[in-house]
């Protein structure tokens, strides 16, 4: 019901927040270049995947996954990593 589908927006922002968050400390804390916070928000990402599905029982390790499924979610990873660093200039511009 409306209840699954606010808990399923409040969470998918608060994660979505919580990982910004990762990559402001990678950029601004460790002061590394977009393309490098880039790259190890995309390993970040993927590998706290790769450990939190299987430990919450939600999948099981991408090493018992096909190939086609294992770059599937590396792709959507990386779409994702790199929307992360596009939408970083867009605002860093607009600031």
């Amino acid at each position: 019901g409306g209840g699954l589908l606010l808990q399923t927006v409040l969470s998918s922002f608060m994660g979505t927040a919580a990982w910004g968050v990762v990559f402001w400390l990678l950029v601004e804390g460790a002061g590394l270049s977009l393309a490098v916070a880039g790259l190890l928000f995309l390993l970040i990402v993927w590998g706290a995947e790769q450990v939190e599905l299987p430990l919450l029982r939600i999948a099981p390790p991408s090493w018992k996954w096909g190939a086609t499924e294992v770059l599937i979610d590396l792709w959507h990873h990386l779409v994702y990593a790199a929307a992360t660093v596009r939408a970083w200039v867009l605002i860093d511009v607009a600031v």
